[in-house]
């Protein structure tokens, strides 16, 4: 009996707490009412992406096989490099295997595998940002939760004003603007961190740009 009236207890002053905080909040000046939701926005997004991240991190990421792509894809980045600069000197492959054509074929099987391999961090992601927009959206839709200190464009314009009324300022943002923003921002630091992606110079050779600036050399 003294435990489930002390648990009654506890439940009655958590309760009186939280209408205190909502009491206060509504009592606060706009301004610091948007900075509060602001914060709790920017706790959603950080804790979604940690969450997604860790697990991430945890099925994936930490395991050998992926460590092995990813070092295998930097090697052969490194070896591409130097075997473009080889055919750029007019030096030939005296081994089958070390052509340029050879090796960047080999890099985008790997890159094709790497991809493969990150579908369970593709789908977490996906996941946190669903919840996210549906658990953050069902408290501040509506919301101006943001200032931009200048008027955004496009698509950026867009994003800015979801979920807010049509009467809002073109510089108003809403929670769909914070959260994405923050997401993506937070979600690059913490994969940089962990070491996730292949090197700049790897993933350089491989794009359609790299491959462009490879064709110009060669022509000129």
């Amino acid at each position: 009996m003294l435990s489930i009236r002390t648990a009654l207890i506890g439940a009655t002053a958590v309760a009186l707490s939280l209408f205190a905080v909502a009491d206060a909040k509504k009592q606060k000046p706009p301004s610091t009412r948007m900075q509060d939701d602001l914060l709790e926005v920017l706790v959603y997004a950080a804790m979604s992406v940690i969450i997604s991240e860790g697990l991430s991190w945890f099925f994936v990421y930490r395991t050998e096989r992926f460590r092995a792509k990813i070092n295998k894809i930097n090697d052969l980045g490194e070896q591409l490099a130097e075997a473009k600069e080889k055919e750029a000197l007019g030096v030939e492959a005296k081994k089958k295997g070390q052509s340029a054509a050879a090796i960047e074929s080999d890099l985008k099987s790997e890159a094709q595998g790497l991809q493969m391999t990150k579908m369970i961090p593709t789908l977490l992601t996906a996941a946190s940002m669903i919840m996210s927009f549906k658990i953050v959206g069902g408290s501040f839709d509506g919301k101006v939760v943001a200032r931009i200190p200048f008027e955004p464009m496009l698509l950026a314009k867009g994003l800015a004003g979801r979920g807010l009324p049509g009467d809002a300022e073109p510089t108003d943002g809403g929670y769909a603007f914070v959260l994405v923003l923050v997401s993506t921002t937070l979600r690059t630091m913490v994969q940089r961190i962990l070491d996730v992606n292949p090197t700049k110079s790897a993933t350089v050779q491989q794009s359609p740009f790299g491959q462009l600036a490879d064709a110009n050399k060669k022509n000129n």
